[in-house]
């Protein structure tokens, strides 16, 4: 059984001969999100969230001063950290780009 952007991808570039469009700022899971800077978030289209099988590391997008073995041991940190309260980064993520929340 594939995932159903592989299907889609599958169905669209192989059987209707349609080549698909490589989009730079189309995030998927499978990225290190990491490697996106936080100065560049509002020209990005999507945004995922994953954690890596083998290292249990979730994949975020990661912030000047984060510490990065709290973002490692997210699952494992104080329950008064930024981390527990927003492990995905989205809230963190919508107050970069709208600057129109309290950041946790």
């Amino acid at each position: 059984r594939l995932p159903d952007d592989v299907t889609l991808g599958y169905l669209i570039e192989v059987l209707l001969e349609v080549p698909l469009t490589q989009v730079s700022s189309f995030h998927s899971h499978l990225e290190p999100l990491r490697l996106i800077p936080a100065s560049d978030l509002a020209n990005q289209i999507t945004f995922s969230y994953s954690i890596y099988e083998d290292t249990q590391e979730p994949n975020v997008v990661e912030f000047d001063g984060d510490d990065i073995n709290d973002i490692k041991n997210f699952n494992h940190v104080d329950n008064h950290s930024e981390h527990s309260k927003d492990p995905t980064r989205f809230y963190k993520i919508h107050c970069q780009i709208f600057n129109q929340c309290n950041i946790i």
